[in-house]
């Protein structure tokens, strides 16, 4: 991957072919991800998607910026979002099977009023892995989902890809 998506506003919630964390529109159907001609306004969430991949090694990073002022729904989500992942970071350790974590995160999501919204697209269906190992791929073994029997072992590098999609845009003030 030579790059990453941009995405902003209603596009964030387009999503490209069936990797469903590539968003944006893009500026042909031939790169249907990323940035397109929309202009960027006042309250916007920016999502920018930072692959690398030095000495054949990857990885990945994602942010998510505010234009201007946070509203203040946002705000609330993105602390709850953090709060599911450190419960995963602190519960991540050697011997614990990944899809039992994935279900203590699905479980951590639900208790903090998140259910609707964990890990859902916008055509309503939910990502299957909520992580990932990284190296010599962008996205390699272990997946940190549902079905997942690998047993977490010291050493293990797992990136968390964690998101949010409420209903609505509507539901944001």
């Amino acid at each position: 991957m030579s790059r990453g998506p941009l995405a902003s506003g209603p596009n964030l919630r387009r999503t490209s072919g069936t990797l469903y964390t590539l968003s944006g529109t893009g500026l042909s159907s031939a790169v249907p991800t990323g940035p397109s001609r929309r202009i960027i306004n006042n309250r916007d969430l920016v999502l920018i998607d930072i692959p690398a991949c030095i000495e054949g090694y990857h990885a990945d990073q994602s942010r998510i910026y505010v234009v201007g002022e946070t509203p203040p729904r946002v705000a609330v989500l993105f602390e709850k979002l953090r709060e599911v992942a450190d419960h995963i970071i602190r519960n991540m350790r050697p011997g614990i099977v990944l899809k039992d974590l994935f279900h203590e995160a699905l479980s951590k999501a639900g208790s903090i009023g998140l259910k609707g919204s964990f890990m859902r697209f916008d055509n309503g269906s939910r990502a299957h892995f909520i992580g990932h190992g990284i190296g010599l791929e962008i996205n390699e073994p272990p997946l940190l989902s549902a079905t997942s029997d690998i047993v977490v072992s010291p050493g293990m590098t797992i990136a968390l890809e964690l998101h949010l999609m409420e209903p609505t845009q509507a539901d944001i003030p």
